[in-house]
């Protein structure tokens, strides 16, 4: 896998591609291109049957937030940033289970009509015509009595109804309000434009095809697309990093690499787990950067300066 951060990045591995005699391995996905890549319904239908795992989604929604975060210039996390994280991942947590219950998938646009639609007070809750007209009792009410996906333990059930109809209608405006906007403005950019279309629509390419020998190069260079080209480049490496981090590695198992040239505007949480079991998934990875840096004014946390260390010393050469 290749994320190209300039234009015209793409055109040059292309040409080496050709001069090698691999043009026919070769994935180029753009804006434009016939490559989508429908990331959620990617994850929820994973061949492992853990894809519905709530804590898998809402690691995979989050990743893409901290993306958006990163892109738009907003710096590290603060103490005072903690609760609506937590108050957001609490809100994630109870819709995603009972829109994967009720549909059988998981859409964005689902859940923002699912949050849009909840109800704002234990008025709302009794009231019929409330009832009527939400989404969000809709899929509730589905996920109980008739679910098209996995059916809802328990547990579960009590958890969510709980959630909706106590702690969140009773929240204070103000609060909910401010738990729904960190939600909105990262999920937003996926409701119309290019995003939409590439990753939010029907999917034509998975990760795993680069383990049989596809070069796939995502191609939505960061001086051109900004923070669309960020978070595009997030989704794809974050999702080939643990499809590769899954597969059963023997003696005959292809390598692989992830290469990315600017690589501090990619950089997430995660890298640092991934680079530290790298190698026994047979997945070498290229970075390069102007200097150190930047690494320390574009990786997300409280101490991006301990992360990037923490990064670094699992790469095995530095030049």
């Amino acid at each position: 896998m290749v994320l190209c951060a300039k234009p015209g990045e793409a055109a040059d591995w292309i040409a080496d591609m050709e001069a090698c005699g691999r043009a026919a391995d070769l994935i180029h996905m753009q804006p434009g291109s016939p490559w989508s890549f429908n990331f959620i319904d990617y994850e929820v239908h994973r061949p492992d049957g853990l894809g519905t795992e709530t804590f898998n989604l809402v690691a995979l929604l989050e990743i893409i937030i901290d993306a958006s975060a990163q892109a738009l210039s907003q710096g590290g996390r603060s103490e005072d940033a903690s609760f609506w994280i937590a108050a957001r991942r609490e809100l994630l947590a109870n819709a995603i289970e009972p829109l994967v219950a009720a549909t059988g998938r998981f859409r964005l646009d689902d859940l923002m009509r699912f949050v849009a639609s909840a109800p704002t007070s234990r008025e709302d809750v009794a009231n019929e015509a409330w009832a009527e007209r939400s989404f969000c009792y809709q899929v509730l009410r589905a996920s109980f009595e008739a679910p098209c996906g996995l059916p809802l333990p328990p547990n579960a059930v009590r958890a969510a109804a709980d959630y909706w109809y106590a702690t969140y209608a009773d929240l204070d405006p103000k609060t909910r309000s401010n738990v729904v906007a960190t939600l909105t403005s990262a999920i937003s950019p996926f409701l119309r434009g290019t995003l939409h279309d590439i990753f939010c629509t029907s999917t034509r390419l998975i990760p795993e095809l680069t383990h049989e020998g596809a070069v796939l190069i995502v191609d939505f260079p960061i001086k051109t697309h900004g923070t669309a080209g960020v978070v595009a480049a997030q989704i794809m490496k974050y999702q080939w990093q643990k499809a590769t981090e899954r597969r059963q590695v023997s003696a005959s198992t292809r390598p692989t690499f992830l290469h990315a040239d600017e690589c501090q505007f990619f950089l997430s949480k995660y890298d640092a787990e991934f680079q530290s079991t790298a190698r026994s998934a047979r997945a070498a990875t290229v970075f390069l950067t102007q200097n150190l840096p930047t690494f320390f004014t574009q990786l997300p946390g409280r101490d991006p300066r301990a992360a990037a260390e923490s990064l670094l010393g699992n790469f095995q050469t530095k030049i």
